[in-house]
């Protein structure tokens, strides 16, 4: 049994995950008060559920990219907890969590969210395109991983970055598809060739295929493993003039 910890963002969660599969969860709506709400929602999981901290063999964090605050709130916890359990704590990308139910190959929730563009009528086909994750930044701009699909895996191409939309789509061609968060009013740049599938932890399998990704992450974790932060720009921390 594993437990599975998301504070990056105003959304957050923690489940409970077993072989692979989703064995309980929680989601609630922090508005960045993660710090004060996280341990009372692990309680709340472990008790719902009928699990204590002992039964516990490892933790996943989702460790990025997102609010500085809601990363190091996540992971410290997270880290804390393993240390305490003698357990293995392993991170996984929010964008790689995103992009890998996107090419989901039994994900019957994606038909229902949007009405596939011209030619895909009978189902999504990724032709050997490239899939963009999104997830808002500040101001205009989204933190991405643009990945390529094989097999029904995902591959991430280079790093991860932070940008416009209008500057992700500029500089990668050969997209056919975008999950996750966009600005309603920016939707209209996508055009009609690329395929938008707009998801986070209420749409159908998402969780779902975060507890899968945490455990293959524990699986080949080393014993006493840690999770390290995924901070796409450092915090920007300046020093005080005060003496």
């Amino acid at each position: 049994m594993y437990l599975i910890i998301d504070t990056i963002s105003k959304q957050s969660l923690v489940a409970l995950g077993e072989k692979g599969g989703l064995v309980g969860k929680i989601i609630w709506q922090s508005n960045y008060k993660q710090s004060e709400e996280l341990l009372v929602k692990v309680d709340e999981l472990l008790t719902e559920n009928g699990v204590r901290q002992a039964d516990l063999t490892g933790v996943v964090v989702v460790n990025g990219p997102g609010s500085y605050t809601g990363i190091r709130v996540g992971v410290a916890t997270g880290n804390a907890l393993g240390f305490a359990l003698g357990a293995s704590v392993v991170g996984v990308s929010y964008l790689d969590i995103l992009a890998s139910w996107a090419v989901g190959e039994n994900n019957d929730s994606i038909p229902e969210l949007v009405d596939l563009p011209a030619g895909r009528q009978e189902g999504l086909n990724f032709g050997g395109g490239k899939i963009v994750a999104l997830v808002n930044s500040i101001a205009d701009k989204y933190y991405y991983g643009i990945y390529k699909e094989r097999r029904g895996k995902i591959k991430l191409i280079g790093d991860y970055g932070n940008d416009t939309l209008e500057d992700i789509l500029e500089k990668k061609r050969g997209i056919n598809c975008v999950v996750g968060e966009i600005d309603k009013g920016a939707r209209g740049d996508l055009g009609n060739d690329i395929l938008f599938l707009p998801a986070d932890y209420s749409v159908g399998g998402v969780v779902e295929k975060l507890v899968e990704l945490g455990g293959e992450n524990l699986a080949g974790a080393v014993k006493d493993n840690l999770c390290e932060p995924l901070y796409i720009n450092q915090p920007n921390i300046t020093p005080s003039n005060k003496k």
